[in-house]
Formats: structure tokens, C-alpha cells, sequence
């Protein structure tokens, strides 16, 4: 007996959010793209430096939002798939419990007379 666990919806919503990963990417691009030209268009070198040291730190940091994208979409898929293994494993267990009481049930179900 399964408790009838439905992973698809769990699953389809890790997939969606790992799927986010390229969105986050095109983003973190962009905005890396646009500081960098930022860097070039200004002519004081101590601002462009700053600029530059901020380019670093959003390509540092953006390259860790896609990768923590695609690594919870995955985790949420893994929680799904341990969904069904734990509603398989429970089935299981129960297995003995379900039989002896299929086992007893008509002695238990016998009128009784006083």
C-alpha cells in the first residue's frame, strides 16, 4: 500500500527553478557588461579602479547566484524523488502490521455473546 505520494508537481517546480540558472547567467552578464563599460567611460582613475573592483565582486557573487540556482532546482527534484522513496520504504513497514490485522480481522469481527 502506498500513501500515494505525487512527486510530479515537486519535481516540475525544481525543474523550473533550475531552469532559472540561465536567466540568472543572462542577468549577472548584463549587469557585469554594463559596470564594465561604466569602468571605461569614466576618465578618473580612482573611480574607475572602484568600478572595476565592484565588476569583480558581482562576477564573484554572480557566478555564485547561478550556481545556487541550479543546485536548489536540483535539490528540490532529489526532495521529490525522496518523497517517493519514503512513501515506498513506509508501504513496506506497514506490510507485516497490514497482514496480521487482515489475519485477525475475523476473530475480531465475531459477535459477542453474554
Amino acid at each position: 500500500m502506498s500513501f500515494g505520494m505525487n512527486p510530479a508537481p515537486l519535481a516540475g517546480a525544481g525543474r523550473s527553478v533550475g531552469n532559472l540558472d540561465t536567466d540568472a547567467s543572462s542577468a549577472v552578464s548584463k549587469l557585469k557588461g554594463a559596470l564594465a563599460d561604466a569602468e571605461g567611460a569614466v576618465h578618473h582613475p580612482l573611480l574607475a579602479g572602484r568600478i572595476g573592483s565592484v565588476v569583480t565582486d558581482v562576477a564573484t557573487q554572480g557566478n555564485r547566484l547561478v550556481h545556487n540556482v541550479g543546485a536548489a532546482g536540483s535539490q528540490i527534484v532529489d526532495a521529490a524523488v525522496q518523497g517517493v522513496q519514503g512513501d515506498e520504504q513506509s508501504a513496506y513497514d506497514q506490510e507485516p502490521a497490514k497482514s496480521l490485522v487482515t489475519e485477525q480481522l475475523p476473530t475480531v469481527t465475531k459477535p459477542i455473546n453474554f
